[in-house]
């Protein structure tokens, strides 16, 4: 059962893989290279910081629990 999901997943890795470079270049027909751009870098930042704050979370929640806070 597990390898069904796997395979499905690979599957769905692949497809997005093959079609990003072709929705990615009709949007940039569409608005332009510099605004997609702009929006691509926008949202990978956004993407980070939202890694970061959960990273923080994680770290001061273990540390919580270890009873290592000073608060």
């Amino acid at each position: 059962m597990i390898s069904i999901f796997s395979a499905v997943a690979t599957a769905f890795q692949t497809i997005s893989m093959l079609i990003a470079p072709a929705i990615g270049s009709l949007f940039a027909k569409l608005i332009g290279a510099s605004i997609k751009l702009l929006v691509a870098g926008g949202a990978t930042w956004l993407m980070g910081v939202i890694v970061l704050l959960f990273i923080v979370k994680r770290i001061n929640h273990s540390k919580k629990i270890k009873g290592e806070f000073n608060n």
